[in-house]
């Protein structure tokens, strides 16, 4: 694991009096890659964001924002964190535009900057320029100021803790752009949900927790190589074999095959079988949806 990755956390494991929330969780998350965390409810997802964001000490282990210790709360590991958490966290008795001016100077970020950031992402948004106080906004409109200000100044790191709830079909394709312009400027994004869409849509890795422990799901892109085939006639195999490789014998003529290159192989394969003289019933990828990977790592989800 690279302990110099801009998240990480190694061996990390926390209890609540008798009960153990996370046993030796370890985790990477690289400059550039969105990361989707998904379990049940009290599966301590909230926990080790907690412990990513410095808001809870482990009991054991470490967890590094850019290499430094969370629970050390530097002032400028915070500077370069930007966090979505089950609070918004803004003065409800201030405005938008003033909250926004507070946690811009708190991060450096000069009046100029905040401006250009708003006008190019957030002009066609109410909340810039409501004279209302947060305190009277809507329960999406305060969830929009929370990813406004998670994304200011495009910090190197972006948690999140259930992002899109509340928010209307506007305010998601928002947030699914900023997500995917901070990963395009290298930022390293932890995103934890239970919307699947959003997890399958935007992250590149998927980490699932599960009795206190994560595991890792298979890569989406690992999996669209792996194609069932229903065939029948002669010497089928020996054709099959050119071009992937057997997982499991056949079974009433349909054949499961990781095929190499798939992208540009498929068709030519189900060419070679028909020039062959087989007859071809059937021919598609298995099925690959992050619900049905899900509920092989996780049941019930």
């Amino acid at each position: 694991m690279n302990e110099s990755a801009p998240i990480y956390a190694h061996c990390v494991s926390r209890s609540f009096s008798s009960t153990r929330v996370l046993t030796n969780v370890s985790l990477t998350i690289e400059a550039g890659s969105v990361y989707g965390l998904v379990g049940l409810n009290g599966a301590g997802k909230t926990t080790l964001i907690r412990i990513l964001c410095g808001l809870l000490k482990p009991d054991t282990g470490i967890a590094t924002i850019n290499g430094l210790n969370t629970w050390n709360h530097a002032a400028s590991m915070y500077q370069t964190l930007g966090m979505m958490l089950d609070h918004d966290g803004f003065f409800g008795n201030l405005t938008f535009a003033q909250n926004m001016q507070f946690y811009a100077a708190a991060k450096h970020i000069s009046t100029h900057d905040l401006h250009m950031y708003l006008d190019e992402f957030w002009s066609e948004c109410d909340i810039v320029t409501s004279p209302q106080k947060v305190s009277t906004f809507s329960r999406g409109q305060k969830v929009q100021c929370a990813v406004c200000r998670a994304f200011l100044g495009w910090p190197q790191v972006a948690i999140f803790d259930e992002p899109t709830v509340a928010l209307d079909i506007e305010a998601y394709t928002q947030f699914t752009k900023l997500v995917r312009s901070s990963q395009k400027r290298g930022s390293a994004i932890l995103l934890s949900s239970h919307q699947l869409e959003t997890i399958e849509t935007l992250c590149d890795r998927i980490g699932v927790l599960r009795g206190g422990q994560l595991s890792e799901l298979s890569q989406p892109g690992s999996l669209k190589d792996i194609w069932n085939l229903t065939l029948e006639g002669l010497n089928v195999i020996p054709i099959l074999l050119q071009w992937g490789s057997l997982l499991t014998p056949p079974e009433n003529n349909c054949y499961t095959i990781k095929l190499n290159n798939p992208e540009t192989t498929s068709a030519d394969l189900v060419k070679a079988l028909v020039s062959c003289g087989i007859k071809v019933y059937e021919v598609h990828p298995r099925e690959t949806s992050l619900r049905s990977r899900i509920s092989k790592a996780l049941p019930n989800a």
